[in-house]
């Protein structure tokens, strides 16, 4: 019977062992450092098995070596007891978190326990023989219920409370659905009124949490205020809240104890500074979180934008648009009235200001223009330009050439005295004098540009002005600058 009866374990644990990786038997069985993080890591980072570390794959992995460590069990296979169940836990961990993060956390050193929760809690079930037992014994109570994909995560959360109880680990994720349980009584007990019992009929599936919500609910008191406690041991709800009474070594017509935190804050005749201060940390506390649930709320009242399309800029200009086009109507009236009150103000605008002119300077003017002979050079009057340098030449180079010429006085060629000439006479003798300088300029080198000096004298500013003005009308005659003349 009991040949048959290995025989048969032999036979599963064989047939299992067909539906998985052909390098994985090998690695498990015989390799001493299997239960390494390190190693694991490696193995299953490796290209020919890095597929298999998620999805269904890697959960139908994770099942079989959970059965697999069942079955070695049975046969008092211990080694490779623990060997398959961290094996399970490890791609249990990978399903919640890549095989390449898992690896770049074990290169930083990073703390196992902390940032590789699944695979602690592997290292917490296979710590002795009477851990590893109660874990499976687990699986083996709910296994129809392991092998289903979709709550598998789930239930391995559960069904490893109660092997993580008498330590600390993080907080784990309440499970959406309960599992069937045994039916037990339990009882509430409250330190302020200890003649009124308050029972409960559960199922040892049922979470704290949910229990001890319907307590507070039944009592009419905040569940934030109440403390509880079992056998010496607070139940907070941080930490216990989503376990359940199977978890917590609960048994039928236990007693949980129930302390009210707002009954023992009413004020006493004695005043300590100690007691001043916890109450204004616990008022500055409940403050905050009544703040905390109005932003909440107003967060939930807020409708959503996010399905509203985003507007483009020509779209924002168009609104803009329409927004000052009712403003334009709207002040239209007001406007047409201002800019008819405006038309109708007969505004007279004052004539320019005109500029007075100096009397002595016309009389002097007029006088200068009906004289034909040069006055006195004694008599007063502003005295004129002594003499002037002027080119003669090419019309269109007169004022581009920026050739240097010597000029010499008693060249008859290149120099005119004017004095004793009257106004017309003066006219006479340079036109008379201007064929001769033009042919001069042409018959001699490039630009066709010369040099004259036309001497007027320092008596009135009659000849000078007259010089100025032919100098002006004459197109191939323009005045010398400063420095063309060396």
């Amino acid at each position: 019977m009991v040949r048959a009866i290995k025989k048969s374990l032999e036979d599963d644990i064989k047939k299992k062992w067909d539906t998985m990786p052909p390098q994985l038997k090998p690695f498990l069985l015989n390799e001493h450092g299997a239960t390494n993080p390190f190693k694991l890591a490696t193995f299953w980072s490796s290209p020919m098995t890095v597929e298999y570390t998620h999805g269904k794959h890697g959960l139908r992995l994770r099942d079989t070596s959970w059965f697999l460590a069942t079955q070695y069990w049975k046969l008092d296979m211990i080694h490779y007891t623990r060997r398959l169940l961290l094996n399970g836990f490890f791609l249990q961990q990978c399903m919640l978190k890549p095989i390449e993060e898992i690896v770049k956390l074990l290169m930083s050193g990073a703390d196992v326990s902390v940032s590789l929760s699944s695979f602690a809690q592997g290292g917490y079930a296979i710590q002795t023989p009477q851990t590893i037992e109660r874990f499976l014994r687990n699986c083996q109570r709910d296994c129809p219920r392991l092998f289903n994909p979709e709550d598998s995560i789930d239930f391995v959360n559960q069904i490893s409370d109660d092997w993580k109880s008498s330590s600390s680990t993080k907080k784990q994720r309440p499970t959406s659905k309960t599992s069937n349980g045994a039916q037990m009584q339990i009882h509430f007990d409250d330190d302020s009124n200890k003649k009124q019992r308050h029972s409960f009929n559960i199922v040892s599936s049922t979470t704290l949490k949910s229990l001890f919500k319907e307590y507070a609910e039944n009592r009419g008191i905040p569940l934030r205020s109440l403390r509880f406690s079992h056998r010496d041991r607070t139940l907070f709800l941080s930490s216990a809240g989503n376990k359940t009474p199977d978890a917590l070594d609960m048994h039928d017509q236990d007693v949980i104890y129930v302390h009210d935190t707002s009954a023992s804050q009413e004020p006493t005749t004695v005043n300590l500074s100690g007691t001043n201060s916890l109450t204004s940390k616990r008022a500055k506390a409940k403050s905050q979180r009544n703040l905390k649930k109005v932003k909440a709320k107003i967060k939930e009242k807020t409708p959503s934008r996010q399905g509203e399309p985003t507007k483009t800029l020509e779209e924002w200009k168009a609104q803009h648009s329409r927004v000052l086009t009712k403003l334009h109507e709207e002040v239209r009236p007001q406007l047409r009235d201002i800019r008819k009150r405006l038309n109708e103000m007969n505004l007279k605008c004052q004539p320019p200001k005109q500029k007075e002119e100096n009397k002595r300077k016309n009389k002097i003017k007029a006088h200068n223009a009906n004289s034909h002979i040069l006055p006195n050079s004694m008599i007063g009057g502003k005295a004129g330009k002594p003499y002037f340098i002027i080119h003669v030449g090419e019309a269109k180079n007169l004022y581009s050439t920026t050739k240097k010429f010597h000029l010499h006085q008693s060249h008859a060629r290149t120099a005119i005295d004017l004095h004793g000439y009257t106004k017309s006479e003066a006219l006479d003798a340079l036109n008379e004098e201007l064929p001769e300088w033009m042919d001069t300029a042409m018959k001699g080198e490039y630009p066709w540009v010369i040099a004259v000096k036309v001497v007027c004298g320092c008596g009135n500013q009659i000849l000078s002005d007259m010089v100025k003005d032919w100098i002006k009308s004459t197109r191939t005659v323009s005045n010398a600058p400063k420095n063309s003349i060396v």
